[in-house]
């Protein structure tokens, strides 16, 4: 990626202060930066907003980020969506 690269980054993440974080990095980079708290309303949210990546956190509470990227994978919409998982807890 270059420096005119600007993607559509959407986040799913339940801290919020971590999720602040990422958002405020990716944003300072020139990224667009979209975000939920909740893995359920993000795998519906996520087919009509087609972002380029969804980071996704791998600890959440209802479905964990495993479940959630499974979910994301099955999305038609979705298919060349890169998926990322991440996580802001130490092993």
């Amino acid at each position: 990626m270059n420096d005119e690269t600007s993607l559509k980054i959407f986040v799913i993440d339940d801290d919020t202060e971590f999720l602040n974080m990422i958002k405020a990095t990716l944003e300072g980079r020139g990224h667009s930066v979209l975000t939920s708290v909740s893995p359920l309303f993000a795998i519906h949210e996520a087919a009509s907003l087609r972002p380029d990546c969804i980071l996704v956190d791998l600890m959440m509470p209802g479905i964990d980020g495993a479940q959630c990227c499974s979910e994301l994978r099955e999305r038609r919409e979705l298919t060349d969506t890169r998926i990322i998982m991440i996580s802001g807890r130490d092993p």
